[in-house]
């Protein structure tokens, strides 16, 4: 199954401008299943609120789903487009399919690799979004009266008791058949090494993507939010707000979570992070004097007059970062190849891992300080890591990143722990220290 996505203005000139943003499945041979598309475009518009069945109607689980952008609407798309696939090369109709030959079925065939197209055995989490995606479909499709009953059965999740309460939205439910997730442990570059390769980043991407790497490693967001950075995210100078050192912003575009409106970027839950003034201090000069400097260069680069002429008539773009060639936004994964595209840069170090080392970055702060108030000497163990500052972490780091997932804190705090201990009795590294200057 291919995953097309249709012209917008198109779309929107036929009168559907809601659907200008939702992808349409294909056939190889050119079919059209229309079930499957129809389910996309339910789910785009929130039509259909996803649940799944289990032994008695009194125990269903429903949760609501707000607008998806283009890009989570094709990654729906391309996780359907799969079981199709599956479903026509095995000889099987999705009309009468089971859960057992679901799970017994593709789940173990994509753990194998006999069921992906690259033939490679697809990871856990890979699979369970696969899986789940087609029980959402078949269940879609009993409700909308296109096949019989289909079952989910459903069990309680086993939690972990925590010194701090499950973050709201935590599900007690799980689907019988899931794949457990291996716990893992991040691997984080040192502060020096960081320093190092953003030096790279500099010297071969520019410095608007060395301010984009910057201000994830800095801030915590993550890709999209960054590269959805508006002109006037950062308030203007007049309006700054400092805290500790810190200039306040809140970020609306590229956020998680649910959607203004059918293919919008703009996020209903806005939230505020911290930009250190140095940083602020230079987008703000790059918004001001840089970007427009750099517009007019490109319009009088135009080989022609009517060239030069057309440049100038285009609407100037909304979004703050432009590459510097092309004059124009770039793409998430633009900005992904940029940052993992220099010389020694490790597999595991990418844009999220940025994230990542900011958050531990601010827990080894905020633990160095509490070291250094109760005069401790060593590195604390992790139980009193967990204890003294699982809410503490909660508190800080929640508001900033946009989450507050028990597993993902606990990997925070081990690493954070981890650098402790290479830390303790020298000064506190920090990627800055080996950054050349400007």
């Amino acid at each position: 199954m291919r995953v097309i996505f249709p012209d917008p203005e198109l779309i929107e000139a036929a009168g559907y401008p809601t659907l200008a943003f939702c992808p349409f499945l294909l056939s190889e041979q050119g079919q059209y299943p229309d079930a499957a598309n129809r389910y996309l475009r339910e789910r785009a518009l929130c039509e259909w609120l996803p649940r799944l069945h289990v032994d008695s109607d009194s125990a269903s689980e429903r949760r609501y789903i707000q607008f998806q952008t283009t890009a989570s609407c094709g990654a729906m798309a391309r996780r359907l487009g799969g079981f199709l696939d599956w479903c026509l090369r095995t000889d099987q109709d999705w009309r009468t399919i089971e859960y057992s030959q679901l799970v017994g079925g593709w789940q173990v065939g994509m753990l194998s690799g006999i069921a992906s197209h690259s033939g490679r055995q697809l990871k856990p989490t890979t699979v369970n979004g696969r899986v789940h995606e087609a029980c959402l479909f078949l269940v879609w499709a009993e409700e909308r009266g296109l096949r019989g009953r289909f079952l989910v059965p459903i069990r309680p999740a086993r939690t972990h008791a925590v010194p701090f309460p499950p973050h709201v939205g935590a599900h007690p439910k799980q689907r019988v058949g899931k794949l457990p997730i291996p716990r893992s442990r991040l691997v984080l570059p040192s502060p020096e090494e960081v320093g190092r390769w953003l030096n790279r980043v500099r010297i071969l991407k520019g410095q608007v993507k060395t301010m984009c790497c910057e201000l994830i490693l800095s801030t915590g967001i993550r890709i999209s939010e960054c590269n959805q950075w508006r002109v006037n995210t950062l308030p203007h100078r007049g309006a700054w707000q400092i805290i500790d050192g810190h200039v306040v912003c809140t970020i609306k575009f590229g956020v998680k979570g649910g959607k203004i409106q059918p293919g919008s970027l703009e996020g209903t839950k806005p939230r505020e992070i911290l930009v250190p003034l140095e940083l602020a201090e230079r987008i703000d000069y790059y918004r001001n004097f840089q970007r427009p400097t750099q517009i007019r260069r490109w319009i009088h680069s135009g080989e022609s007059k009517s060239e030069r002429d057309r440049r100038a008539r285009l609407k100037q773009p909304d979004r703050l970062w432009l590459g510097e060639r092309s004059n124009r936004p770039f793409s998430n994964s633009q900005l992904y190849q940029d940052w993992t595209g220099v010389p020694g840069c490790s597999p595991r170090w990418h844009p999220h891992c940025g994230r990542e080392f900011f958050a531990v970055d601010l827990i080894a702060t905020h633990t160095r300080r509490l070291i250094e108030a109760t005069g401790q000497t060593s590195a604390p163990p992790m139980n009193w890591l967990i204890g003294t500052l699982g809410g503490h972490v909660r508190t800080i780091l929640t508001p900033l990143l946009g989450h507050a997932d028990e597993n993902t804190t606990n990997l925070y705090l081990r690493a954070a722990r981890a650098r402790l201990v290479k830390e303790i009795g020298h000064p506190a590294l920090r990627w800055q220290d080996f950054t050349d200057a400007e």
